[in-house]
C-alpha cells in the first residue's frame, strides 16, 4: 500500500503494479471461493436483486468488466488493460482524509458461463495487504430463469479468524 498527499501519477501506478505483480498470495486457499471456502473461515455472503432479463444481465456484466463497482467518487480501479483475466493486477486508488491511498488486487479467477446458468464474475485478492486482512472477493451475476442477482459478494476475512 502507498499513501501520498497527491494523486499518484500514471507512471507511479504502473511501477506500483509492476512491483505488486511479483508478490505471492498472502494465503494458501487461493481460488477457494470458486467452490467451498475452507473450514473455519467466516464468510460474508450478500446478494441483491438487480433486475430481470438478458438486457439487465448484459449491462451488469459490462459494468463489472469496466470495474464500475469501484467508481464511487472517492475510489476507482485502474489497470492498463481493459480485460479481466487471472493474474491481472489492478490498482485501487482512493482519496480519504485528505490523503491518496494506492492498493493492489490480483484477479484469481474469472467465471464466464452460459450453462447451466448464466454467470459472470471474478475473484480478487488484495496482494499487498498484511494479515490480518480481507483477502478475497467474488462478484457474481447469476441469471436463472431470467432473474438477475448480484453482486454476489463472498469475502473471507483473516481478521475474523484472529479476533476474539
Amino acid at each position: 500500500m502507498m499513501v501520498s498527499l497527491r494523486r499518484p501519477s500514471t507512471e507511479t501506478i504502473r511501477e506500483f503494479l509492476a512491483s505488486q505483480s511479483k508478490l505471492g498470495f498472502t494465503y494458501t486457499a487461493v481460488g477457494a471461493t470458486a467452490s467451498q471456502p475452507p473450514a473455519g473461515y467466516t464468510v460474508d455472503h450478500t446478494r441483491i436483486k438487480l433486475g430481470q432479463g438478458e438486457e439487465v444481465f448484459m449491462e451488469a456484466r459490462d459494468a463489472l468488466r469496466c470495474r464500475e463497482q469501484f467508481r464511487l467518487g472517492w475510489m476507482e480501479a485502474w489497470s492498463p488493460k481493459t480485460t479481466i483475466e487471472p493474474g491481472d493486477v489492478v490498482a485501487i486508488i482512493a482519496r480519504n482524509l485528505g490523503l491518496w491511498w494506492l492498493n493492489a488486487c490480483r484477479i484469481v479467477y474469472v467465471v464466464d458461463e452460459e450453462e447451466p446458468i448464466q454467470r459472470y464474475g471474478f475473484a480478487s485478492e488484495q496482494s499487498d495487504w498484511e494479515l490480518p486482512s480481507p483477502v478475497w472477493h467474488e462478484f457474481s451475476l447469476i441469471n436463472p430463469d431470467g432473474q438477475l442477482f448480484g453482486p454476489n459478494l463472498i469475502a473471507r476475512s483473516e481478521a475474523m479468524r484472529v479476533l476474539p
